[in-house]
């Protein structure tokens, strides 16, 4: 089996695999004896790993009073999907109690972010989507123009789940906080965290969103970061676990495993983006040099984890069964999405139907090798004509 679809989860890693069945048995952190104590002290040292790596892969002792204040504003969540929508409605509830009702993102953010904007949209607040190139950039001048005094919030993905293209958020939240310095400013960072340095995002957005399970962590958990000194509404209420700002019993073995592989990925990522960018580069110049009309989707600034491509003549549907019934796996989109009609990415970036209706995502992972690639091209070659023979569309 080869598998190209580690944008929408990763095998565990034997650490957090580890991790998970230590602290399986463990009983409620919330309890005051010991046997509470010990399952709390699990989550705590899972939070410290875990912002450690939001910190800089690179923290070192030196460092470790600045990790341990950062755990003091991260919450974990049931995944990345509660992490933005909690940052989503927060934002949009403290909007409520005034006139900034005005919030601001793009077509091509993740369906956990754009069904909340939905959500919101039908509660009468002004959702705002800014306009992308052919590229999937967004136009930092456009973003300063729409940013108002009644602008609540800015939400915008570090890199694109579909097309991995990289948005300079740095950049775009100091150009909100100049427009307007009350707007927050949330970013999704969760195919970005564990794979590349994020800690210039810490201090200049107001919210960061994470995933376990795209990091080799284990399913069913994440973690949102709260800038400090910004004032966060629960998105769940009940028994005042973690400092009252997210109610409910701890997932205390899918923390421990995130913890887990926050700490491998702090040592593996150098190593494993330069196995990855090799990987993509190898499969991007064979589609564009080998193949006919097949397109890269999205800007040359991308990640090298991610490859968006549309292999014009054929639905990106029925390539993906194709490949699937040779042993190789890869995706039509976000996996949140995947089962929608809509093309996410390729139809906000304004690409020509033929394009949107073909196109197909690639993502790797550390553990993928260029043997896999080069089994993934032959495959294609062989597979790609038969397709657009008989179960082909237009091009």
């Amino acid at each position: 089996m080869i598998y190209f679809d580690n944008a929408a989860t990763t095998l565990p890693c034997e650490s957090a695999v580890r991790a998970m069945n230590e602290t399986a048995g463990l009983y409620n952190p919330s309890s005051m004896y010991s046997l509470g104590v010990a399952a709390e002290k699990r989550i705590n040292e899972a939070a410290y790993d875990v912002c450690a790596l939001l910190a800089g892969a690179g923290a070192v002792a030196a460092q470790k009073s600045y990790i341990k204040e950062l755990t003091d504003r991260v919450i974990f969540t049931s995944g990345g999907t509660e992490a933005n929508n909690a940052a989503v409605f927060s934002a949009a509830g403290r909007a409520a109690a005034g006139r900034t009702k005005r919030i601001i993102t793009n077509k091509a953010e993740h369906p956990s972010v754009l069904a909340c904007f939905e959500e919101l949209a039908k509660r009468g607040y002004e959702t705002v989507y800014l306009d992308l190139t052919e590229s999937g950039e967004i136009n930092i001048d456009e973003l300063k123009e729409a940013i108002n005094e009644n602008t609540a919030l800015v939400s915008a993905a570090l890199v694109n789940g579909e097309t991995g293209v990289i948005n300079p958020i740095e950049k775009m939240a100091a150009t909100v906080k100049e427009k307007n310095k009350n707007t927050l400013f949330h970013c999704d960072a969760v195919q970005a965290f564990g794979k590349t340095d994020v800690s210039g995002l810490l201090g200049t957005v107001d919210f960061i969103s994470v995933s376990a399970h795209k990091i080799r962590g284990v399913k069913g958990v994440g973690a949102l970061y709260i800038k400090r000194g910004v004032n966060f509404s629960p998105l769940i209420f009940g028994g005042a676990q973690q400092k009252g700002r997210r109610s409910g019993t701890e997932n205390v073995a899918g923390i421990a495993a995130f913890g887990a592989a926050a700490l491998d990925a702090a040592g593996e990522m150098d190593k494993d983006r330069e196995v990855v960018r090799e990987i993509k580069e190898y499969i991007k110049k064979s589609l564009t040099d080998d193949f006919d009309d097949i397109y890269v989707n999205g800007s040359e600034n991308s990640s090298p984890y991610i490859l968006n491509v549309s292999v014009t003549g054929v639905k990106g549907e029925t390539l993906l069964h194709a490949l699937e019934a040779e042993g190789v796996f890869i995706s039509v989109g976000t996996a949140c999405s995947s089962r929608e009609k809509k093309r996410g990415a390729p139809e906000a970036y304004g690409l020509p139907e033929r394009r949107t209706q073909s196109a197909v995502r690639l993502s790797f992972c550390g553990q993928n090798t260029l043997d896999e690639a080069e089994i993934f091209v032959n495959t294609l070659a062989r597979v790609l004509p038969r397709l657009r023979k008989y179960g082909g569309i237009n091009k």
